[in-house]
């Protein structure tokens, strides 16, 4: 049991370093990282992934088709894989420069906390959405499992007034509650999966950009 509670433990700074990093800039006259007032941030970001995630989950209301749940399935494992990869490639690459002796020129000393910092951003936001891809292939597979559960038409739940609640449609309606808190939850996901995807990659190619120049 311990064991399992460390790997909880261990998902839970990912997601919450992963998240800090997010919003911090490296960029800067890199002697200190910015701390923005993350739940703000948070808050905002959350809610313009729902609303595009609420009005395609309604749109589709027979939810994802097999086609889609196996192409994604096959692309997230895809990226598990070679950011896995591009995560040890990039931390040596760039560990391998840091000078193991301290130094005295100012200039230098802030070179290696911008470069610091960026090895931690990178790879906590990186994690943190190879994380996002897990869960929502996890997700998928409930799909493809309970396929003639999830695949119901939310169109057929129709609400009814709460004299005429039974044991049967309390049932329907945590049915249907089930189903579009799923679907919602994998479409909110997909959307955070591109937007840190994205991220990631302009943080690395911008910061590339400031070395080379």
């Amino acid at each position: 049991m311990k064991n399992y509670l460390n790997i909880y433990y261990y998902i839970k700074t990912l997601y919450r370093e992963g998240t800090v990093w997010e919003f911090k800039r490296i960029l800067g006259s890199g002697q200190h990282t910015s701390r923005p007032n993350i739940k703000k941030h948070i808050i905002i970001k959350r809610l313009a992934i729902s609303t595009p995630a609420a009005i395609v989950c309604y749109l589709l209301k027979q939810g994802l088709s097999s086609d889609f749940v196996a192409d994604m399935m096959a692309a997230l494992s895809i990226f598990i894989g070679l950011f896995t990869n591009v995560i040890f490639v990039v931390y040596n690459r760039f560990a391998a420069i840091l000078p193991t002796t301290s130094t005295t020129n100012n200039a230098v000393n802030i070179e290696n906390t911008k470069l610091k910092n960026f090895i931690r951003q990178f790879t906590f936001v990186t994690g943190k959405n190879l994380l996002v891809a897990t869960i929502i292939i996890f997700l998928l597979t409930l799909l493809i499992l309970f396929d003639s559960f999830y695949s119901q038409d939310i169109a057929d739940f129709k609400p009814v007034h709460i004299s005429e609640w039974r044991s049967e449609n309390i049932l329907k309606f945590l049915r249907a509650f089930v189903i579009v808190m799923t679907r919602f939850t994998i479409l909110y996901l997909v959307i955070d999966f591109f937007i840190l995807l994205l991220y990631s990659l302009g943080a690395l190619f911008a910061f590339l950009k400031r070395e080379m120049i």
